[in-house]
């Protein structure tokens, strides 16, 4: 699945008062409104960088700052996203638009404790339109967090994947109509808690929800059902179902629909396979469940 990282630019915003760079600033703005970050990038940026930053007093200054991040952020130029916002806005947190951008980034440089601060921070003024984005981001931030805790440390597992779940739960409730990666993160959190049951029946509900969501690009409906099927791979295989686990996986495999998708759900299948029978060896917690933290692989809702 393909869903932008980055919020459309306000509308208010578009429309910039006159200067010396508003109608080059304000072409560029509109091309990214029209065509999306993903399309749009690659030639907006270097457009922009051609253009003379406005001064900060400018009223064009703040959108020239907004589509830098958004696009440095979309084209995974990460590091540099971070360096850029931290520079400009350094209370860019008290920006929603701007703390998301920051906190996808965090989020794909796995600094995590850094991109929960500013996406909850990014909550505060958001567009209702972004809201179940954010909390889908939020979702996994706090998964991974979870997976970089001590396995010893199970209060505390519990503690953020709760936080996890919550989140999913809100990007759900808030999603309008609620996407399929949505369902498919709240099943692979499940996983990651132990609740199989809740994660079936999520994951089966996902698949549902792929089935009749309407695509702008039909081609990532086939992406999404592999990563579902992938996911419930991990289900099974974690419930000792290795014969359920590999056929899920080979489907995922099967259905993947570029090659370079097949390897990676090949490497994730063999992944399992291979973490799994060491567990089983070898990691058991307290409880008798086998620990499942860092197994699980859940992408960036870009990277469906």
């Amino acid at each position: 699945m393909r869903v932008s990282a980055l919020s459309t630019i306000t509308l208010s915003l578009l429309f910039i008062q006159s200067s010396a760079h508003a109608d080059s600033i304000l072409d560029i703005a509109n091309q990214v409104k029209s065509q999306g970050w993903f399309k749009s990038c690659s030639q907006a940026l270097p457009r922009l960088n051609s253009i003379s930053e406005p001064s900060p007093s400018s009223p064009d200054w703040k959108v020239y700052i907004k589509i830098k991040a958004g696009c440095l952020s979309e084209l995974r130029r990460d590091a540099e996203a971070i360096a850029y916002i931290n520079k400009k806005l350094p209370d860019a947190k008290n920006d929603s638009e701007i703390s998301e951008y920051l906190g996808t980034s965090y989020i794909r440089l796995g600094s995590f404790d850094k991109a929960t601060e500013v996406l909850e921070a990014s909550l505060i003024g958001a567009d209702n339109s972004r809201l179940s984005e954010i909390y889908s981001k939020l979702a996994l931030s706090y998964s991974q967090q979870a997976t970089q805790l001590s396995p010893t440390d199970t209060l505390e597992q519990t503690r953020v994947l709760k936080k996890a779940e919550s989140a999913a739960l809100e990007a759900i409730k808030l999603g309008n109509p609620a996407a399929p990666h949505f369902y498919t993160q709240l099943g692979q959190i499940q996983i990651l808690k132990g609740d199989f049951v809740a994660a079936e029946n999520t994951l089966n509900l996902a698949l549902s929800v792929n089935e009749s969501y309407k695509w702008e690009k039909l081609e990532l409906k086939p992406i999404m059902e592999a990563e579902i099927l992938m996911a419930q791979s991990q289900a099974r295989r974690y419930q000792g179902d290795d014969v359920g686990a590999d056929y899920m996986a080979e489907e995922a495999i099967r259905k993947s629909p570029t090659e370079s998708l097949k390897i990676v759900m090949q490497q994730i299948h063999e992944a399992s396979k291979t973490a799994t029978s060491l567990q089983r060896k070898s990691h058991k917690d307290d409880s008798g469940k086998h620990n499942l933290l860092n197994q699980i692989y859940i992408p960036l809702d870009e990277d469906i």
